[in-house]
C-alpha cells in the first residue's frame, strides 16, 4: 500500500500517497460527493505543484472517497 504524505491534524481536502512513483491524489470530501470547491481546486492544485516538483514522481492517479467523483 502507499505511504500518506500528509502530516496536517486538520482533515485535507486531497490526500497524498505513493507507491515508488506512483502518486495517487484522492479527493477527500467523500461525504459532500467531492465538489470542485474553490477550496478543493486550491487543494488540488497544491497537491499537483508538490508532485510536479518530485523528480522521483513518475504517474499521478486522481481518485476520489465515497460515492462522488466531483
Amino acid at each position: 500500500m502507499g505511504v500518506p504524505l500528509s502530516t496536517s491534524t486538520e482533515s485535507p481536502f486531497v490526500n497524498n500517497t505513493r507507491d515508488g512513483g506512483v502518486v495517487t491524489l484522492t479527493l477527500a470530501r467523500g461525504d459532500r460527493y467531492n465538489p470542485l470547491s474553490t477550496s478543493m481546486i486550491a487543494a488540488l492544485q497544491d497537491q499537483l505543484d508538490a508532485v510536479a516538483a518530485d523528480p522521483s514522481a513518475r504517474v499521478i492517479i486522481l481518485a476520489a472517497e465515497g460515492k462522488g467523483f466531483s
